[in-house]
């Protein structure tokens, strides 16, 4: 039989010899984590909720079924379909999530609007303030001359003992 026109047979090409991976049977929790890409906490709250399934040492855990149930347990709370405790729990790290955001929002917010200020720029401010009270709180002596040296040695020596004293906390 003759083809149509303008269908031309493709060639299929395919590798000369497939490397197979094998990965161990049962591994432990950080090694199972590491492979799906979370972390060891939320890795400990699948174990706890049965995603994972256990094997022959109860640290082990099978990687194949446990992967399989993972990926099934992604699917089912993506179609609302994952228990109430996962959807509830998906639920309520969205809303943090939001929450967290916002707030993150208004920070950026007032800072450009003026209304807050870092903790830098006020410490930078108090220090130029208080070096300009501990200057003028020094030259105190040298603007009472006019009163008798005993009296203005034991006012600056009374102002300094003050500011040393602030000094220390």
């Amino acid at each position: 039989m003759a083809r149509p026109a303008g269908l031309v047979r493709k060639k299929v090409c395919r590798p000369a010899r497939k490397e197979e991976i094998r990965l161990p049977v049962e591994v432990g929790l950080p090694l199972i984590a590491a492979l799906i890409g979370i972390g060891l906490t939320q890795a400990r709250e699948l174990a706890d909720r049965k995603v994972f399934v256990k094997g022959t040492p109860p640290s082990n855990y099978i990687l194949e079924a446990s992967v399989a149930n993972y990926c099934r347990s992604l699917r089912d709370l993506a179609t609302g379909r994952g228990g109430e405790g996962a959807i509830a729990g998906a639920t309520i790290a969205r809303g943090k999530l939001a929450e967290a955001q916002a707030e993150v929002a208004e920070a950026k917010a007032k800072r450009m609007r003026g209304e807050v200020v870092s903790a830098a720029e006020v410490e930078t401010l108090w220090q130029s303030k208080m070096r300009t009270f501990r200057t003028r709180i020094l030259s105190v002596g040298d603007r009472i001359g006019h009163l008798p040296l005993h009296d203005r040695n034991a006012i600056t020596s009374e102002l300094k003992s003050a500011l040393t004293e602030l000094s220390n906390g």
